[in-house]
């Protein structure tokens, strides 16, 4: 089940998810049935609550209109190199033990494929807007 599919899921019983410093919180509780499935999906889970978030964002700050065509990509992209650059300063970090830092390897992988597709989806860009981001 993907992370939107189980946010849908939840909303659809009523139940809201959000993010408060970094914890995943629900009002009123999620169902037992579902925590197992909750635990294993809680990245990605916790990356489209933070995309929601973004999106809030760029609708109270640009209206609407903002939302449609490159912009969102655009914005989308940035979401999405801020993660990768998470993941990078976390893989780094000798401080922490190697297979922690292994453990995060497919999620590396996976930011990088999501932002080639970005890219390809916004089609002009310079070289500077993709090491650095979009000004959206």
């Amino acid at each position: 089940m993907s992370a939107e599919t189980l946010i849908a899921e939840l909303e659809s019983q009523g139940i809201m998810l959000a993010i408060k410093d970094g914890k995943l919180l629900s009002k009123p509780a999620i169902p037992a049935e579902l925590i197992p499935t909750l635990k294993e999906n809680k990245a990605e889970i916790v990356r489209a609550l933070k995309w929601r978030q973004n999106v809030e964002r760029l609708k109270a700050t640009f209206g609407a209109a903002a939302l449609t065509g490159p912009e969102l990509l655009k914005s989308e992209y940035n979401f999405h190199l801020a993660e990768l650059r998470r993941v990078e300063s976390y893989l780094d970090d000798k401080g922490i033990p190697q297979d922690q830092r292994e453990a995060l390897i497919p999620e590396l992988q996976r930011q990088s494929r999501k932002l080639s597709e970005l890219l390809n989806c916004i089609g002009e860009y310079t070289s500077q807007e993709v090491s650095a981001g979009f000004s959206v």
